[in-house]
């Protein structure tokens, strides 16, 4: 796409004018006004640099945030353990009397749920405390207006895809909850969420967000391929 949709010779040209003009500050460090002078026109550099970027970047955002989507259900949390516990929340619509409203919770054998709810009217949301008993992916029913809806709950040790959230058949909400079909419309229940462990990853001792690692490995695959790839970055 970067081929495609830009110009190698502009960009060419306008990387070495941004290298001189870094260049500059280092021969002419000893004069602050001209290092000074030099700050704005490396600023102006990468602005006329990036700017033949445009083109092949807004070509890319739509399937960049696709993939991003995919990969956050991968990436973001990580299953729960044997022993764990979570929080189960299940969000009613804004038309439904959360004090009044019966709602009844039905788990797999590799789960159990408290039946002790907390119910709070300023969220309209109850929430429950979810046991993780053994590996393997289990569920939980939410039986509304003796309706049953199903959500998944992965029991793992491994990297696995997981469904944070189930919600109302909605194009946005959809998007980006992609992994299990939507509730109904007409359900008094909007979303069921399982507030899984946040994922940990490390580089060395420290620890970094998974889209950091996949930025920063971006970067590195696209200087490695640029040049099979024959493109210009």
């Amino acid at each position: 796409i970067v081929r495609a949709f830009s110009n190698p010779t502009a960009i060419s040209k306008s990387k070495r004018k941004l290298i001189a003009r870094v260049m500059e500050i280092h021969l002419f460090r000893n004069d602050p006004v001209v290092a000074f002078s030099a700050c704005w026109r490396i600023f102006k550099a990468n602005l006329i640099y990036f700017q033949h970027l445009i083109r092949p970047i807004c070509c890319t955002a739509v399937p960049g945030i696709l993939i991003l989507i995919q990969l956050n259900c991968w990436f973001s949390h990580r299953p729960l353990h044997p022993g764990e516990t979570a929080i189960l929340k299940v969000q009613l619509t804004s038309a439904t009397p959360i004090l009044d409203h019966k709602i009844k919770v039905v788990a797999s054998d590799s789960l159990t749920v408290d039946p002790q709810s907390l119910r709070i009217p300023s969220l309209n949301q109850v929430n429950l405390n979810l046991r993780a008993d053994q590996l393997g992916t289990g569920w939980v029913e939410i039986i509304s207006d003796g309706v049953p809806i199903r959500k998944e709950v992965i029991v793992a040790d491994r990297l696995a895809k997981l469904s944070e959230r189930k919600v109302q058949a909605g194009f946005w909400d959809m998007l980006l909850h992609p992994v299990e079909t939507p509730i109904d419309v007409s359900s008094p229940v909007q979303s069921i969420e399982i507030q899984y462990p946040q994922r940990k990853m490390y580089v060395g001792l420290m620890e970094i967000d998974w889209i950091i690692a996949f930025l920063l490995l971006t970067i590195i695959f696209g200087v490695i391929l640029k040049g099979p790839l024959k493109a210009t970055l």
